[in-house]
């Protein structure tokens, strides 16, 4: 009969240590510096293909970005700041089993403009 009281003790350990996880999980992405990893400051000329922004740096690194008033700056030399995100993309085909796309993409917080036009621009 003490099988069951053995079984069970195991279980309750189990659950209690399982419920104490994610207190401590939450505890870690409250730390400062979590947001500050995903931190961008990057220089660029900024482009739009479509309904898409990209930031062409010099070094050929090429980063989506989106925010607000950024079509004001297409063309320019610009030096945004802001935080690295993902955008999910739906990719199912229809009738097709369900499918996304995730992509790295800038949310642009702050954006200077350099002054001066993008190589090749018109």
């Amino acid at each position: 009969m003490q099988m069951p009281w053995k079984i069970l003790s195991a279980f309750l350990t189990l659950v209690f240590s399982v419920q104490a996880y994610p207190a401590a999980s939450q505890a870690d992405a409250a730390q400062p510096g979590g947001a500050e990893a995903n931190r961008v400051v990057a220089q660029g000329c900024l482009q739009r293909s479509g309904w898409q922004y990209f930031l062409n740096e010099r070094d050929g690194t090429q980063e989506q970005v989106t925010g607000s008033k950024l079509k004001e700056f297409v063309g320019h030399e610009i030096e945004i700041t802001g935080v690295r995100g993902v955008r999910t993309v739906d990719n199912t085909p229809p009738g097709g089993a369900s499918s996304v796309i995730t992509r790295s993409v800038v949310n642009v917080r702050t954006v200077k403009d350099l002054g001066k036009g993008c190589p090749g621009a018109n």
